[in-house]
């Protein structure tokens, strides 16, 4: 039997570009570039899509990435 990597998978487009959020099964998130193919980031936390950022709450702040994933902000 094929056991499956992810335990789930979410489709996003924002400003025209589609992302992919993978969840493993250790809870770790990693979000691609579907119209690259390039893996972009992998978090901790479950990002939250906006039109020109993903945000993830760590060590109880917000923390701002870019769709190239680099963090740019950090609250608090």
């Amino acid at each position: 039997m094929l056991e499956p990597i992810y335990k789930q998978v979410d489709i996003y487009t924002e400003q025209g570009v589609k992302y992919i959020k993978l969840t493993t099964e250790d809870s770790k998130y990693v979000v691609y570039n579907a119209d690259t193919n390039k893996e972009i980031v992998t978090l901790d936390s479950n990002p939250s899509f906006s039109t020109n950022y993903m945000t993830v709450t760590k060590d109880g702040k917000k923390v701002y990435y870019t769709y190239s994933g680099k963090l740019f902000y950090t609250e608090g």
